[in-house]
């Protein structure tokens, strides 16, 4: 009764920012599955998908910060804000309308304050031992209070000096993703020219009409979104030392675009493994094939070594997000990894060469059947049909590892556990299906048409369906 009740607490509380996994959730409580309840409490409880920050409003009218370690165990502050109940919104817990004040103070951005310094305490308390409630609490109140915030020089409101200086500082610590900073710079150093703007100069008026500039560049829509992410987090990293208090960048919204995304099958991941090839070639095969079977990232390719194998399993320390993975070992896995002295992969190919290479060598084991790709450019869709192995980069490895687990009904958050996804949007972009392949599959597998058959359909009709959404909300509450 006591678990039935957790799991309940659980969906309730994550059901607004997670309804994907509190629907596999749902699934597992109220359908038939094979995965033991406690093995998927377990993981649950352990992901850090369940683990978030809100507010609440109590009857006297003062909004409280929470954030909910366990289904148990919560950290709950007040902010001192204080709001009538008539102007609260319960759904996304903030005020209705975003102009609202306190004693001056306007409590949507006071808000976004106080999560962020909670946000930067869990982050402190993530790379750091002696974690307790009083500890979290005392840096989160220093962080409200800037007491450990580095300040830098009022007179320096540059916001193209400070990108440039951040992005400097990436590529000098080998960042991972340096060089899209850079490419954005570049875009902001051209769509400025001359000027040099302040960082209160990057508004709203500045969003609309940057957004204008990034579609006259006939930019794919999640290009243009990856451009606002990081612009977002440059004015965040900003804010946080002191720089400006321009908090109009939380109100940049980035738009997505679902891809045309190719993936490799367990017949063609055999068939590239099965080609007689020497050199550069065999090099770029092997190294690709250890990504489609182990569900790394390209930055963690060549860290996959015999020496960490035991029990057909390596744990690897993720490059990006500094977390370790379990990954199981396949038996090519073990067969490449042997042509090699010591079982340690030789020098690994940049990624940009590796993506020239890997498309010889799936063209080579004749990988041809023609694909139609549609995509987003410049506000307009473009469909352009190519040959599968033109479609084929260092990111199919990973895509491929992920949806041939889901085809062959693995859950998807312990798919993540491997990939080190951390939310289920960012997985579903490594999930699309070929629609032939995926109907042929999916009739094959019992296990899926039984469990994500049914979890799919309760989550298009929640998602789509207000009716249903409105309906099954108050069943939950």
């Amino acid at each position: 009764m006591r678990t039935a009740l957790n799991i309940c607490y659980t969906i309730i509380y994550n059901i607004y920012e997670y309804p994907l996994i509190c629907i596999i959730l749902i699934i597992k409580v109220f359908l038939p599955t094979k995965l033991p309840t406690k093995l998927i409490l377990f993981l649950i409880l352990q992901s850090k998908f369940f683990i978030m920050s809100t507010f609440r409003l109590h009857e006297n009218g003062i909004i409280y910060l929470y954030h909910w370690l366990t289904p148990k165990k919560a950290f709950k502050t007040s902010t001192g804000l204080k709001i009538d109940k008539s102007k609260w919104n319960p759904g996304n817990m903030r005020p209705k309308s975003a102009k609202y004040k306190y004693n001056g103070k306007n409590v949507t951005r006071e808000l976004i304050k106080h999560q962020e310094a909670l946000q930067e305490a869990l982050n402190y308390f993530d790379n750091n031992s002696g974690f307790s409630i009083l500890k979290l609490k005392e840096r989160y109140k220093r962080n409200l209070t800037n007491d450990n915030i580095i300040r830098i020089k009022n007179n320096d409101t540059s916001f193209l000096k400070y990108f440039a200086a951040r992005t400097d500082e990436y590529e000098a610590i080998k960042k991972s993703n340096w060089k899209i900073y850079k490419t954005t710079l570049n875009h902001l150093k051209e769509y400025f020219g001359r000027e040099r703007p302040e960082f209160e100069d990057i508004d709203t008026k500045f969003y609309l009409d940057y957004n204008k500039y990034l579609l006259s560049k006939d930019l794919a829509t999640n290009t243009i979104s990856n451009h606002w992410k990081y612009i977002k987090e440059i004015m965040k990293h900003a804010l946080y030392h002191k720089k400006h208090n321009n908090l109009d960048y939380h109100f940049f919204k980035r738009g997505s675009e679902k891809a045309d995304t190719v993936f490799l099958t367990e017949i063609e991941l055999q068939k590239i493994f099965d080609l007689k090839l020497s050199g550069y070639l065999d090099k770029a095969r092997d190294y690709f094939l250890i990504g489609c079977y182990t569900g790394l990232r390209f930055a963690d390719w060549d860290k996959v070594q015999k020496s960490l194998i035991k029990d057909d399993q390596a744990i690897i320390r993720n490059s990006k997000t500094g977390e370790r993975s379990v990954i199981p070992i396949a038996t090519n896995v073990l067969r490449i990894l042997n042509k090699y002295k010591d079982g340690i992969l030789p020098n690994k190919p940049s990624n940009q060469k590796l993506n020239k290479y890997v498309k010889d060598v799936v063209e080579k084991a004749e990988i041809t059947e023609p694909i139609e790709i549609t995509i987003t450019k410049g506000g307009k869709k473009i469909t352009k049909t190519k040959p599968k192995y033109k479609c084929i980069s260092t990111h199919t490895a990973r895509r491929s590892f992920a949806t041939i687990m889901i085809l062959n009904g693995v859950p998807p958050h312990l798919i993540m556990k491997v990939t080190g996804h951390k939310t289920l949007s960012s997985f579903e972009k490594y999930i699309r299906f070929d629609e032939l392949q995926a109907a042929i599959q999916l009739k094959e597998s019992k296990s899926f048409k039984q469990s994500f058959g049914k979890a799919l359909t309760w989550a298009e009709k929640f998602n789509h369906d207000p009716e249903f959404r409105k309906q099954q909300k108050k069943l939950l509450l």
